[in-house]
């Protein structure tokens, strides 16, 4: 007993240095990136002089790798958080749909630069959950981000959103390699490969997705799609039900049967 009481205590210390390391590491990273894309940001504006077309798509590939970059930092000091219990939820009652939308929205451009085709559809009457606003918008980015990155050019994303019970679902599809079924465990581990698939790096971005999904005791898997592809199938209870009266008609709330179709660049 002694000596498993040491060995735990010396793993609980190491645990301990590593993220400290991980969150000294992820600051000494982050400030000196943030004041990069702030100076790209300037740049792409103008702000400091003209620009010709040439400087501005790469001010662009710049900013968008930079934030990619971000995104990874602020996924690996998260997930530390996650493993410690040091990441607290903060909830308040949300609509998904339009949520889920606007990460939709947002990603549309990179759809239609790939000639990808993504559509996304809810169910009607459709209540607010309690969520955490904030970490829920960086998965359904993740999961949509993961979906193009694996799906081939003029392929097809489906995102639908739907009530099952006391569950909402999300589910996302895709045209792409799949994953086996003996990886679709793994691939949630942090810096997972996939082998003998396309569909290899998975970095952090999934295992983030998981951890915040499940700090909600919801549950995210994935599985093969209609589409040939790959299916992530997200969970989030209906703990505190609030149905919204008027879902239907404003931009700024959503569409109850909506669906959206990249357009397609001209040849």
């Amino acid at each position: 007993n002694k000596l498993i009481n040491e060995r735990s205590e010396a793993l609980r210390h190491e645990q301990h240095l590593r993220s400290e390391l991980t969150q000294l590491i992820v600051h000494d990273l982050k400030s000196p990136l943030t004041v990069l894309l702030s100076g790209m940001n300037l740049l792409g504006k103008e702000s400091l002089g003209s620009l010709t077309e040439t400087q501005k798509r790469l001010i662009t590939n710049l900013e968008k790798s930079g934030s990619n970059i971000l995104n990874m930092i602020n996924d690996l000091l998260d997930v530390e958080r996650l493993e410690a219990g040091a990441l607290r939820l903060q909830t308040s009652l949300t609509d998904t749909a339009v949520l889920l939308q606007k990460q939709v929205e947002e990603i549309k451009i990179l759809a239609s630069t790939n000639k990808q085709t993504l559509t996304f559809s809810h169910d009607r009457n459709l209540p607010q959950i309690r969520v955490d606003k904030g970490l829920v918008t960086r998965v359904f980015a993740n999961l949509l981000s993961n979906a193009l990155k694996f799906t081939p050019e003029s392929g097809i994303v489906s995102v639908h959103l739907s009530r099952q019970g006391k569950q909402m679902i999300v589910e996302i599809a895709d045209s792409g390699p799949g994953v086996p079924l003996n990886e679709r465990e793994r691939i949630f581990e942090k810096f997972a490969q996939v082998k003998g698939s396309e569909r290899r790096g998975a970095g952090l971005g999934l295992t983030f997705c998981k951890m915040v999904t499940e700090a909600h005791e919801g549950s995210l898997t994935i599985g093969e799609s209609s589409l040939g592809g790959a299916l992530f199938r997200l969970t989030l209870p209906i703990v505190e039900e609030v149905v919204l009266t008027e879902q239907v008609t404003s931009s700024e709330s959503g569409y109850t049967d909506w669906q959206f179709d990249t357009p397609q660049p001209n040849a």
